[in-house]
């Protein structure tokens, strides 16, 4: 019994205890915090509208593509947020700056063929959705399939319009112009910027990012240890130059172990292997550089703080932001460099490159930035160099 009461009052389990509370809470946090309800709200989509209408045999005017226009931007219940552009031209440039997850696209003959029934080569109207895999898979599936579903409702209530005003006027109708009446518009989807077949439903950027970072973290504290044991525990001018072209070193070898194998080995599809291995060195060197920065000044309790940003951020990086909880957006996915690390291999991988070279100069910047706080930390061991000289002095 007195063993019993002794286990229960030592320090070692109340404080267990209490880490793996706060452990629970924290892990809880990081994977289901912000995406244990996902909903998408306000997904960009494009609309181009050039119906002209048509006039009909008895003098009303049929506009179709107005109708569809209401319908799909009136509907306040639909979670797009819908902006209008002039062209099909302008919707497809849009795209591939990642600007929407898609384009409805209503032709200008649009009225015409749906009021081509009665007439000797009826035409079914159809309106074209180019869906932006891309920019995400999962958001451009979500528009696709809320647009097929629009598309079904306004079809019913043409088809029902068209027959009821037909047989006001007795028109008769054969079978098949019955059956051609009942489907008079269509959506055809096009997919752009795809992501094929061999990248993970386009989750690849954000598994490579993943990957990049927790391997960076081991070269960083590997680097970290040695530049320790070769400067006696301080930091000057030559021990950050080996520190940095270690970590070159690291990072190249690190990026083309991982390209090879997910390139090699796992059919991972690439558009160029020699640019992605360029910019995952970049990006590589850019972590490593802010891993570094903390490291120098924090020492190893830096490790908590890059271990918590990877478990908070690694649930959301494949995620939609529209499909996030606001706090999300704002405090998380808006100032994290794994962002602009997975919008990089993006434009690699499906957009040709398209946006390139805005990610890799905010990645630049952030290892720009985190490099000076390294230079920074070499004061902090050159004064205590200074001191440790002086301390034999003042004891003579």
């Amino acid at each position: 019994m007195k063993t019993v009461k002794t286990y229960f009052t030592q320090k070692m389990f109340w404080g267990g205890l209490a880490g793996l509370a706060a452990a629970a809470l924290i892990f809880t946090f990081a994977f289901m915090g912000s995406n244990v309800n996902p909903a998408p709200k306000d997904l960009p989509v494009a609309l181009v509208m050039k119906d002209q209408g048509v006039q009909l045999p008895n003098g009303q005017k049929l506009e179709i593509g107005k109708l569809m226009q209401e319908k799909v931007t009136g509907n306040k219940d639909l979670p797009i947020k819908w902006t209008v552009l002039d062209s099909e031209r302008e919707a497809k440039e849009k795209l591939d700056d990642r600007a929407y997850y898609a384009a409805l696209i209503i032709p200008a003959e649009f009225s015409e063929h749906a009021a081509s029934l009665q007439s000797p080569e009826p035409v079914q109207a159809e309106a074209k959705l180019l869906v932006n895999q891309g920019k995400n898979l999962n958001a451009a599936n979500s528009v696709a399939a809320i647009m097929d579903k629009v598309f079904t409702g306004v079809n019913k209530e043409i088809s029902g319009q068209m027959l009821a005003q037909m047989k006001a006027q007795k028109v008769m109708l054969a079978p098949d112009q019955v059956q051609q009446a009942a489907e008079r518009i269509s959506l055809n989807s096009e997919n752009v910027n795809a992501v094929g077949d061999n990248n993970a439903g386009g989750n690849s950027p954000g598994m490579m990012t993943q990957i990049l970072w927790l391997t960076t973290i081991i070269s960083s504290i590997v680097i970290y240890l040695g530049l320790k044991k070769a400067s006696g525990g301080r930091i000057t001018l030559s021990s950050l130059a080996a520190q940095l072209a270690a970590g070159f070193i690291f990072v190249s070898l690190n990026s083309f172990i991982i390209l090879w194998i997910a390139t090699g080995l796992l059919g991972l599809e690439v558009p160029d292997f020699g640019e992605t291995y360029g910019f995952m060195i970049f990006t590589a060197f850019m972590f490593f550089l802010m891993q570094g920065a903390l490291l120098n000044w924090i020492g190893f309790g830096a490790m908590p703080v890059l271990i918590l940003l990877f478990f908070f951020s690694s649930p959301v990086l494949n995620m939609p932001p529209e499909f996030l909880p606001e706090a999300t957006r704002t405090w998380l996915l808006s100032w994290i460099p794994f962002t602009h690390s997975v919008e990089g291999f993006k434009t690699l991988f499906f957009f040709e490159g398209n946006g390139f070279e805005e990610q890799r100069w905010i990645l630049g910047m952030i290892g720009l930035g985190s490099f000076a706080v390294m230079a920074v930390s070499t004061a902090k061991g050159l004064v205590k160099k200074e001191s440790a000289r002086q301390e034999p002095a003042e004891m003579k």
